[in-house]
């Protein structure tokens, strides 16, 4: 299966392909997909946001299992953006020209019942919160307007009692709060009811939208979606440590901090941040880091000791690093919170006087490393012998 092109630009190829060639809507980076990438990941998210649960998980990515609604809300769940639904463009960063945008619709509203300044989208569920943090700047000064025209709770895409744009609605918001955003230059779900008599059946086709579309937003929006990649690729910079292979670029992360940038001056705030801890358990080992998927993880070493590093900005919540520790030592606990930089855990290096291998300690009178030690535990159990049970006795019977 060829990449499609980008947006329909010549000479630029998109990263992605389609999951099925049945059915080119959804399309993947099989290089971003945590389950492709490593047999490890147990990543589901696209599978529990599919609100029809035609998408199953393999150790080769997602497999399409029925008809795909081309709704977008597993690319929008997809922590690592290896996903992409056909219709919904790449927003122009900061910075960017673009058209001015004030409301949002989706494809099952007739074209005509759209006005001219209207972004038209294959479903509002499927747009993040980073996305809507780009709309809002793209609509000045009122903000981005989500439209309800009244039937999305009763759509198939749905399955929900609350508008499916709610939630993101709600996480932008709250992102919005912290930066100290008047509220009437926020996204909003504004009601502008039809009659369900005028809803489609289902979400149109992508060829048939970009055929009705008299204001060809997709092709406006899209002219810089390749520079805005570029850029946001250019500023990603993963651990030194780094991990076994390739990085994923955490495209979704790197928008909002742009987003935050241009609000606030500062980037990345703690309602956007992961919080990350790891117990005194921890053995340095530096697994967690080797295969961090985006390099958030860094193990450094320097002088006689060692340290765990985090960059949030870069951490997707994917908890790789909690599957992949021996010790069960480092824990995913919010995924807001959180501080750009934190050290994790520092370790006193020292050299085992059994075995003569350097390892980490939080104990600086330790000499032995762990796995003598536990060596020596086997030793001993096997010339003595395991401790016997004793059997408790009860009653007049027992001797």
């Amino acid at each position: 299966m060829m990449p499609e092109k980008h947006n329909g630009k010549p000479g630029q190829e998109e990263r992605f392909q389609a999951v099925h060639p049945s059915d080119p809507r959804l399309r993947i980076d099989s290089s971003a997909c945590l389950p492709a990438r490593s047999p490890l990941a147990d990543c589901k998210a696209c599978a529990e946001a599919c609100p029809v649960s035609v998408i199953s998980v393999t150790e080769r990515g997602p497999e399409l299992n029925g008809s795909c609604l081309g709704c977008g809300q597993c690319a929008a769940h997809c922590p690592s953006d290896a996903l992409h639904v056909q219709g919904f463009p790449e927003l122009p960063l900061p910075g960017q020209t673009s058209s001015v945008i004030h409301e949002v619709d989706c494809w099952r509203v007739p074209e005509s019942e759209s006005c001219a300044d209207t972004l038209r989208v294959p479903c509002t569920a499927g747009l993040d919160a980073s996305q809507l943090l780009s709309l809002n700047r793209l609509a000045g000064s009122n903000g981005i307007a989500v439209l309800d025209r009244g039937w999305c709770q009763a759509c198939p895409a749905s399955g929900q009692a609350t508008h499916p744009a709610a939630t993101a609605i709600q996480e932008a918001n709250e992102i919005l709060d912290e930066a100290g955003i008047q509220r009437d230059r926020r996204p909003r779900l504004e009601a502008q009811p039809l009659p369900e008599r005028k809803a489609a059946g289902g979400i149109p086709d992508a060829k048939l939208e970009r055929r009705v579309s008299r204001r060809g937003f997709l092709r406006q929006l899209g002219g810089e979606a390749v520079s805005a990649r570029a850029r946001l690729t250019e500023g990603f910079r993963p651990a030194q440590s780094g991990p076994l292979i390739s990085p994923v670029v955490p495209f979704r992360r790197l928008r909002l901090d742009e987003e935050l940038k241009a609000l606030t001056g500062t980037g990345h705030g703690p309602s956007t941040l992961p919080r990350l801890t790891v117990s005194a358990h921890c053995e340095g080992h530096g697994i967690c880091a080797a295969l961090c998927p985006t390099g958030a993880l860094e193990r450094r070493a320097e002088g006689g000791s060692s340290s765990l590093m985090l960059n949030a900005g870069l951490c997707i919540g994917c908890q790789l690093c909690e599957r992949v520790c021996p010790e069960q030592a480092i824990r995913l606990e919010a995924m807001y919170g959180g501080a750009l930089f934190t050290e994790l855990h520092r370790l006193t290096t020292q050299r085992c006087r059994d075995c003569g291998q350097s390892f980490g300690t939080d104990d600086a009178g330790e000499a032995v490393c762990t796995a003598c030690r536990k060596s020596k535990q086997l030793m001993r159990t096997a010339r003595t012998g395991p401790t016997p049970r004793i059997e408790p006795t009860t009653g007049e019977g027992s001797r």
